[in-house]
This record gives structure tokens, sequence and C-alpha cells, in this order.
């Protein structure tokens, strides 16, 4: 899992923005 250490921060990026975009 070394390339895990830059798609984490994205894929976390990715995620809140789907959660704001659902919640609001």
């Amino acid at each position: 899992w070394t390339i895990d250490v830059g798609w984490t921060s994205t894929w976390v990026r990715v995620l809140n923005e789907w959660l704001a975009a659902g919640v609001y």
C-alpha cells in the first residue's frame, strides 16, 4: 500500500464533497 499515501487525502476530499452535497 505505498500508493495509499497520496490517494488517502484525495479520497477524503471526494468523500467530504459527496457528504456535503448530500447534507446540503
